[in-house]
């Protein structure tokens, strides 16, 4: 359901069809971002991981609605020593932790991915995050 506000000011129905259809473009736009975010993240595809860091609305540290990891711990579980030097590059927080405690610095560590376990050290993250 997406909400949408109107002022007090009687609207005429095509101006309001307009503002309905402006926020149901924003919203499609915005799901197709995280959804484009986090595949290319999780997946190395580094030009859509690019392409969506250049965007002036991207927010690197935006998190998953499932939860709660953000995609530097999408990169950093999946092995995407790339998208993790991209993503740290651009300040994603190394230390962020999801719903479940974990952060990017755990999810390299599961899954034996030791160059990023490296990188992400290098990069300051704290080993006694928790």
């Amino acid at each position: 359901f997406c909400l949408l506000h109107v002022s007090q000011e009687p609207v005429r129905a095509k101006e309001l069809g307009e503002q309905m259809k402006t926020a149901i473009f924003d919203l499609i736009d915005s799901r197709l971002f995280f959804d484009k975010f986090f595949v290319a993240a999780e997946s190395g595809d580094m030009w859509t991981l690019n392409e969506q860091l250049r965007k002036p609305s991207c927010r690197v540290d935006a998190v998953a609605q499932a939860g709660g990891a953000a995609a530097l711990a999408f990169a950093a579980r999946a092995g995407q020593l790339p998208a993790v030097k991209a993503l740290v590059q651009r300040h994603a927080q190394i230390d962020h932790t999801s719903e479940s405690g974990r952060t990017a610095l755990h999810r390299a560590c599961y899954g034996g991915h030791t160059e990023i376990v490296d990188f992400l050290l290098k990069s300051r993250a704290n080993i006694d995050k928790q």
